[in-house]
């Protein structure tokens, strides 16, 4: 039997995620002192990996992968934050066409959509 596969990019792609994982990661960083505006998020750390600008924030590797940690935890509780992307917004027509496309492709080989 083979493996078949198709994956999703919601976060960041469908969704605005950006608020959702500032307010998780305010509030992780809260714990260990350290304040964030949104509006350094939004333009210094959103789509950048943690390990690159929470070093820049706490000025220390030490207490990084706790804040991350409490970050993920955090994130369910400011999913209401999430927004819709209007501009992906594409006709019904579009995208039932997009769908059929892709389950005939699907259905005639394995396809992997990373």
């Amino acid at each position: 039997m083979k493996t078949r596969l198709a994956l999703f990019d919601l976060d960041g792609t469908l969704y605005d995620t950006r608020r959702v994982n500032f307010l998780s990661y305010q509030k992780a960083l809260e714990q260990f002192g350290y304040t964030m505006d949104y509006e350094y998020f939004a333009n210094q750390c959103n789509g950048r990996h943690y390990k690159t600008f929470l070093p820049e924030i706490m000025q220390s590797e030490t207490h990084m992968e706790e804040v991350h940690e409490l970050k993920k935890k955090y994130y369910g509780d400011f999913l209401s934050e999430t927004v819709e992307n209007t501009y992906l917004r594409l006709s019904m027509q579009s995208v039932t066409s997009i769908i059929l496309f892709w389950l005939r492709l699907l259905r005639e080989k394995t396809v992997r959509i990373y």
